[in-house]
C-alpha cells in the first residue's frame, strides 16, 4: 500500500476544483505567400480556462489575435515582424507583443 496523503480534506478541495475548471481553446490561422521571399500569416484564438476571478488567476487568454510578416533577405537569413494581441476574462489584462525577429541559418 501506497503512502496515504497527509491532508485528505486539501486533496479533496484540490480534486473538485480540476473538476470545477474545463479549460479548451481554438485557433484558426492562415497564411499567404506574396512573393518569392515574401509571406504573411494571421491568426485568430479564443480560450476558456476556467478562471478564478476572485482570485485574478486566469492562465490563458480569453480571446487573442495577430499577425506576421517575414521577409526572406537573404537565402540564410529572414526578419520577422509580428503582433500579438491577448485579451483576459473580465478584463483582468490586455497584452500587446510586438517581437522583431533576425533569423540566420548556419
Amino acid at each position: 500500500m501506497g503512502p496515504r496523503p497527509s491532508n485528505p480534506g486539501r486533496l479533496a478541495a484540490a480534486a473538485a476544483d480540476i473538476e470545477k475548471r474545463r479549460p479548451a481553446a481554438w485557433n484558426v490561422e492562415l497564411g499567404a505567400l506574396l512573393t518569392d521571399t515574401v509571406e504573411v500569416a494571421a491568426r485568430y484564438g479564443e480560450s476558456s480556462d476556467g478562471g478564478d476571478p476572485v482570485s485574478g488567476e486566469f492562465l490563458l487568454p480569453e480571446s487573442e489575435y495577430g499577425g506576421v510578416v517575414n521577409w526572406g533577405i537573404f537565402q540564410s537569413a529572414n526578419l520577422a515582424f509580428e503582433y500579438l494581441h491577448a485579451e483576459y476574462e473580465n478584463d483582468f489584462q490586455t497584452d500587446d507583443t510586438v517581437p522583431l525577429q533576425l533569423a540566420v541559418e548556419f
